[in-house]
């Protein structure tokens, strides 16, 4: 009888000892993907930057300005995909479109369902933080953090750094990644005189517009331009690939560029 117990002891003591391995080599792997995500963000933001610095940024018309983005990213995207997203993403922060799920479902298919599901739900925090403009960048963070862990917690996230391709999750969480890197960005560049594009988020500041109608404005128009960059993310086209076992795979690279064009040629 007492062998019996002894074996039963070491036995939960090995299954406790693999499931605490398990957990750490999860958590490394979340911190190394985390770490690279961060990466990628503050490249993105690094290529605005850029076009700034390579243009008029008040008198550049968009094409002129995806165009810079375009040949320092070395991309082959069209411009026609890069105006599509404006109507849209205008539409979401102007409140105007109410069927978001439904809209992204059938235009971007190329997600399932639990993934369009955490999509809107990330439009949902910009959509929130239009409804409440004194959102800081740590609240609005704190609110993407939410949606990344659960994603962490519940579903398999697999990404390959060497290639820039990851599965359905790892893709999403890169995309709020990129969504916390832009609502900082553009909240900055807003708010920061000295910020390369404050001149054109101001560009309507000495109009005959009403105060109130000028403050919508300039916060529709940085909120937008954030949200132009992760409507970028999920809208990039030559994003989805099949790996060599007939697996769905996501090319990330693909859709950080897709996102740096329209963030660059917003309106």
């Amino acid at each position: 009888m007492k062998r019996i117990v002894v074996s039963s002891l070491m036995f939960l003591a090995l299954i406790v000892l693999f499931q605490s391995c398990k957990k750490d080599k999860q958590n490394t792997q979340k911190e190394s993907y985390n770490t690279y995500f961060k990466k990628m963000g503050k490249r993105h933001n690094n290529m605005l930057d850029y076009v700034a610095s390579n243009c008029c940024i008040t008198t550049a018309t968009p094409f002129e300005r995806y165009s810079i983005a375009k040949n320092k990213l070395n991309d082959n995207s069209e411009w026609s995909e890069i105006k599509q997203m404006y109507d849209f993403t205008s539409s979401i922060i102007s409140n105007e479109f109410k069927s978001t799920n439904s809209q992204i479902e059938s235009d971007y298919n190329q997600f399932s369902k639990e993934g369009i599901e955490l999509i809107n739900n990330l439009i949902d925090i910009f959509q929130d933080s239009f409804e409440n403009q004194s959102i800081t960048i740590q609240e609005f963070n704190q609110n993407v953090d939410y949606i990344i862990d659960n994603i962490y917690n519940n579903k398999e996230v697999i990404f390959n750094d060497n290639t820039n391709t990851g599965n359905e999750f790892a893709y999403i969480i890169a995309m709020c990644f990129q969504a916390k890197a832009s609502f900082e960005y553009w909240y900055v560049a807003n708010n920061d005189p000295d910020h390369p594009w404050y001149s054109f988020l101001h560009s309507d500041d000495n109009n005959t517009s009403s105060i109130r109608y000028r403050s919508r404005r300039r916060c529709c128009r940085w909120l937008r331009a954030a949200l132009a960059d992760v409507g970028g993310f999920f809208s990039c086209s030559d994003c989805l690939e099949m790996n060599e076992r007939g697996t769905t795979t996501y090319d990330l690279g693909e859709a950080w560029n897709h996102a740096g064009e329209v963030s660059a040629s917003v309106e």
